[in-house]
C-alpha cells in the first residue's frame, strides 16, 4: 500500500461538509504515486474536478492563479512529497 492509499484509509473523510473539496482531496491521494512518477515532487498541485489543473513551487502564486482562472472553488492544494505530508510543529506562545 502506498502512502496515498494509507492516508485515504486513515482519514477517508475529514468531515468538512464540502463533498466537492473532499472528492478533490481523495483524488489527490489516489494520484499521489502517479504525481511522484510524473515529476511533481516538491511542487504544490491544485486538484479541481478530480484532476490536476495547475502546479507551482510557490503555493501562494498557485492559489492566486487557480482562483483567478476558476473563481473561488473547492480545489484541493497540496505539496507532493514522497512520504506524504510534512509534519506540523505546533509551539505554545512564548516557548
Amino acid at each position: 500500500m502506498d502512502i496515498g492509499e494509507q492516508i485515504l484509509k486513515d482519514a477517508p473523510d475529514l468531515g468538512t461538509g464540502n463533498e466537492e473539496w473532499e472528492e478533490n482531496r481523495r483524488a489527490f491521494w489516489r494520484m499521489h504515486a502517479e504525481l511522484l512518477a510524473q515529476g511533481y515532487e516538491g511542487k504544490w498541485v491544485a486538484v479541481y474536478q478530480g484532476k490536476v489543473v495547475d502546479s507551482d513551487v510557490d503555493r501562494k502564486a498557485l492559489i492566486k492563479r487557480v482562483f483567478t482562472r476558476y473563481g473561488v472553488v473547492p480545489a484541493y492544494f497540496q505539496i507532493v512529497l514522497k512520504n506524504g505530508m510534512r509534519k506540523a510543529i505546533i509551539r505554545a506562545l512564548g516557548v
